[in-house]
């Protein structure tokens, strides 16, 4: 008798040690549950030079930008890119990407109108949020706006259509803490012909900065406390104008574009954004490198061209098709056979492809500067992605282990 109520004294105090067990186990869960639902997503403003969290302390948020969601949504003609679903935002957390840059094109929001546009935002949204990245939204133009100047129909914009989109944009996401950044337009160049002048980009630069701050007011009615970014001169490459004539308004972010070539520009990182970012946070919104970027550049065209004289009439048909994306792809996937079947010219290459990566990660490194990394996709320029099977191109390797490395620092908590 006393041998079976030791054993039911046992058995109770084993299934109120299991029940203590479970409970505590639910109250951590649930405890975790409510920190995590008050850190992520947080409100990022500028203090100084840094972007910060609501705690004030610097974060530093390093991802990667797909290709525009609106045509992946709508218009991936003949299931040319990777399909529009979780799987991409997914594989980008995989990268342990911490924000997504979501470019939207001004010929899709014309298509397609604000509310297909938004829905293919809201859905890349819901799935970024799902794998704890943030999101910042791209009107993803090239050209000049303060005199409308364009090269392609796929990028032409007007001014109008600038504020339509950030009035209509900021109403509809002003209460949105996963959307930290709004992206004002992602290359401005420069009026007139190429190349610009020093005193030219000077008077570009006043004439820009007036139109962005009317933009920045048509979005701070609707959504005050946004953190803006603001591209520098020559297709984002040059911010230095901004020294003497900084954007007047709250919570500015500089973006600078630092692609190993731009068209042989001659200044150097620390003149068109080191020197800036000292006074102002400078976040670099789209980079990478290719045989093609670093084709823009004089030196390394002229070099390559001695071991492969064929360059040039793969440049001159790249020209003319300018328009046509995919002769255009043909047409460099054949020149990069070409030069990479070379021994000479693919060891150049190569080297010139391990000096960028070194360099550009130090520099943004050693000054803790964010960036997006172009693009997570198959296609077009600086792909980080060889096939729709999201196995990573060279430069797609550099950047997946440069955001593993850095993941857990300098991150909102």
């Amino acid at each position: 008798m006393e041998k079976n109520v030791k054993y039911i004294l046992y058995a109770i105090f084993l299934i109120l040690a299991i029940l203590i067990i479970l409970v505590g186990s639910l109250v951590k869960q649930t405890f975790n549950e409510k920190i995590s639902s008050e850190i992520f997503p947080q409100k990022f403003h500028v203090e100084g030079n840094k972007i910060v969290d609501e705690s004030g302390k610097e974060v530093v948020l390093r991802g990667l930008t797909p290709i525009d969601p609106v045509t992946l949504a709508y218009n991936n003609k003949n299931n040319r890119f990777i399909p529009f679903t979780e799987e991409i935002f997914k594989r980008m957390s995989e990268w342990d990407a911490q924000i997504i840059r979501l470019p939207i094109s001004p010929s899709n929001w014309r298509k397609y109108g604000k509310e297909e546009v938004f829905k293919a935002i809201d859905k890349s949204i819901e799935w970024s949020a799902k794998y704890g990245m943030y999101v910042y939204i791209d009107f993803h133009g090239i050209g000049f706006p303060p005199t409308e100047e364009y090269k392609d129909e796929w990028s032409k914009t007007t001014k109008k259509e600038i504020l339509e989109f950030w009035d209509e944009t900021s109403k509809y996401y002003k209460d949105n803490n996963l959307v930290v950044f709004y992206e004002l337009f992602n290359e401005p160049a420069f009026s007139g012909k190429y190349p610009p002048t020093e005193e030219s980009l000077e008077t570009d630069w006043i004439e820009w900065k007036e139109f962005v701050e009317k933009v920045i007011d048509v979005i701070r009615k609707n959504d005050p406390d946004s953190v803006i970014i603001v591209g520098g001169l020559v297709w984002a490459h040059d911010i230095s104008f901004a020294e003497k004539n900084p954007i007047e308004r709250e919570n500015i972010v500089y973006a600078v574009h630092p692609y190993p070539g731009t068209l042989d520009y001659p200044k150097t990182w620390d003149e068109t954004f080191g020197k800036i970012q000292k006074k102002y946070p400078v976040y670099v919104t789209e980079f990478g490198h290719s045989l093609k970027a670093f084709l823009k550049q004089k030196e390394v065209r002229e070099k390559v061209r001695v071991y492969v004289p064929s360059i040039d009439s793969y440049l001159q048909k790249a020209e003319e098709n300018f328009e046509n994306k995919e002769n255009i792809q043909e047409l460099w996937d054949q020149m990069e056979a070409d030069i990479y079947n070379d021994e000479q010219a693919s060891r150049y290459i190569e080297q010139l492809e391990k000096d960028y990566e070194t360099k550009i990660k130090s520099y943004l490194d050693d000054r803790n500067i964010g960036w997006t990394a172009w693009s997570f996709s198959q296609a077009y320029n600086t792909q980080l992605l060889k096939d729709k099977n999201y196995t990573p191109t060279k430069s797609g390797e550099f950047f997946k282990q440069w955001l593993t490395e850095k993941k857990g620092q300098n991150e909102p908590e």
